[in-house]
């Protein structure tokens, strides 16, 4: 009998370098300007200012320059906060 490993965090590593790690040491002001950015970045697109919330696992995302929250729905589901159900296009042969 087969087993499924159903967790990856013995195969794979969970913790993530950060993006300026990929800027070499030597470049240590080209480093900087990166994680600064990266600050601000996180700032200005911090999803948890969101009072909405995305209803059938649908994520919340910050748009229009940070500046607004909408949902990203998961398959099958749309409108504002993931409420509606949509028809699957695929089993009613329409794709």
């Amino acid at each position: 009998m087969v087993q499924c490993e159903t967790s990856t965090s013995s195969i794979f590593p969970q913790e993530l370098d950060p993006i300026s790690s990929a800027i070499p040491v030597s470049m240590a002001n080209k480093r900087q300007h990166m994680e600064h950015a990266l600050i601000l970045y996180l700032g200005k697109y911090d999803y948890s200012k969101c009072k909405n919330k995305c209803a059938h696992g649908g994520a919340v995302v910050m748009v229009n320059d940070g500046k607004l929250c909408k949902c990203l729905c998961a398959a099958n589901y749309g409108g504002i906060d993931c409420n509606v159900l949509v028809p699957n296009l695929a089993s009613s042969g329409c794709l």
